[in-house]
């Protein structure tokens, strides 16, 4: 995709957006889970392995919601469509490996549009070197690991301009099967939905929340996750465009955010911080801004063991799109990335932390600690349990095999400034920790292995309004 058609994407996703003021209902994320965007951190069908998708919901409407998955390296996107989730209902895909790239399959009948066929549908690359560098990898391979966000466009109902057009009911299951998905699908290709989108479609948002399981079926583990839920992310009118369509994306929120932060410096009281931007771009971004990832790495020979971190910025790419970076990045895309710098500090389990420095392998170019992906994934001591190809090792010789790591994004200029001038210190990042522990098999050739997934832990620091918030 070229600059000028992101460039326009995000401008109107701004202008949907742009004068929607209301702190009562502000983007925020919901530690409940539920929401109506579920930005999921991770897929891979690298290494043996397989990712599965969940979404559910847990409403009496008709959903219908965009579902984008992105890759890695730039967040391209890779495979988009829409999908109709019947009231209470569950949708379930599973992402494999192919010859040289990466196939999305379903068993699922809730309707999609287009169509998800028996076998699957493949994943692309036809934007991958559009707006990017010379020399950056244009392959299939690249699909094979990233992240994804399915966001809620509205409710379907059966009332509209043309009484024989009912998509509530022909999106709704009736003995496990929707009525008629085709009717969908038609409406999209020359029916209604084709000259008015929103047509049949109300906004009630929320109530949809989704899991993500990473199976390697030959090391027989699987580690799970859930995805971060934001809510109250648009809610004047429904969204509802047409499949493959650049929009919704996490740009098209409302203007204002709430983040509630758990003490107020000077008093430990509880607060909500609440602010207005002049785009849904920095409005998501605040919400998921932190200045610091805290961990645990477990990395035993004897016990066959292995970490991996996930650090993904969902929003980067928007705010890396233009000629220059926004804040609270600071680089554009090159054909190593657009790399942020960070700092690293770790312990063992009992307290000792090292005396110089700690790097990362191989080092970006530039020689610091950075981050060059919008998806990367942090091993350590050269282990590996996801086997991706964006990954930084680090080494904890210096404090020993086990122990645990803040990893800040501390320069000064990863910051967002909003409106009313809280200033919010970090990137806007999510992810999570997997372990992993190969112990073969047993005498009767049963796999003993196992591992699990851990969230991270965050810290905040945010200024303004006459008080310093942390």
């Amino acid at each position: 995709m070229k600059k000028t058609k992101l460039a326009t994407a995000v401008s109107l996703a701004l202008a949907g957006s742009a004068g929607a003021l209301n702190t009562a209902q502000a983007v925020n994320i919901n530690p409940d889970g539920l929401g109506e965007v579920l930005l999921y951190p991770y897929y891979t069908v690298r290494d043996d392995h397989d990712t599965l998708i969940t979404v559910t919901n847990t409403t009496p409407d008709v959903k219908a919601v965009k579902v984008r998955f992105l890759d890695g390296q730039n967040t391209k996107e890779v495979l988009d469509f829409n999908l109709y989730l019947s009231p209470f209902d569950v949708w379930t895909g599973a992402l494999v490996a192919t010859e040289e790239g990466t196939r999305l399959t379903t068993p699922d009948t809730s309707c999609t549009v287009p169509t998800i066929p028996e076998a699957g549908v493949e994943f692309r690359n036809f934007e991958f070197g559009d707006d990017e560098p010379e020399g950056v990898d244009t392959s299939l391979n690249r699909t094979r690991e990233g992240h994804l966000e399915i966001i809620e466009m509205g409710v379907v109902v059966d009332e509209g301009p043309d009484a024989d057009f009912t998509p509530a009911t022909a999106a709704t299951h009736v003995n496990g099967q929707p009525a008629d998905c085709a009717a969908l699908e038609q409406s999209w290709a020359n029916g209604v939905w084709s000259t008015s989108p929103n047509a049949n479609v109300e906004l009630n948002p929320g109530g949809l929340f989704g899991h993500g399981l990473v199976i390697n079926v030959s090391r027989g583990t699987a580690h799970g996750y859930k995805a971060t839920a934001v809510d109250n992310f648009f809610f004047f009118e429904p969204f509802h465009t047409n499949p493959g369509s650049l929009l919704p994306g996490v740009e098209s929120a409302d203007i204002s955010s709430d983040v509630f932060v758990s003490q107020q410096g000077a008093t430990n009281v509880p607060t909500v911080v609440q602010s207005t931007w002049n785009r849904g771009l920095d409005s998501t971004s605040s919400v998921l801004m932190h200045d610091s990832v805290m961990n645990h790495f477990v990395t035993d020979e004897s016990i066959g063991a292995a970490t991996d971190w996930v650090i993904t910025f969902p929003t980067k790419r928007f705010h890396i799109a233009g000629d220059v970076a926004t804040p609270p990045f600071t680089e554009t895309f090159t054909v190593n990335g657009a790399c942020e710098p960070v700092g690293l500090a770790i312990w063992d389990r009992e307290e000792q932390t090292t005396g110089g420095g700690i790097d990362f392998s191989p080092q970006p170019a530039g020689g610091v600690n950075a981050l060059c992906w919008e998806t990367n994934v942090i091993t350590f001591n050269n282990g590996s349990v996801l086997g991706s190809e964006l990954e930084l090792n680090v080494d904890t010789s210096s404090v020993g095999e086990d122990g645990w790591m803040r990893l800040t994004f501390n320069d000064e200029d990863h910051r967002l400034l909003s409106n009313e001038g809280n200033e919010f210190f970090g990137l806007p990042v999510i992810g999570f920790a997997v372990q992993e522990y190969v112990n073969g098999v047993d005498q009767e050739g049963v796999l003993i292995n196992y591992g699990g997934m851990f969230d991270h832990s965050f810290s905040r620091q945010i200024s303004g309004s006459g008080a310093e918030l942390q």
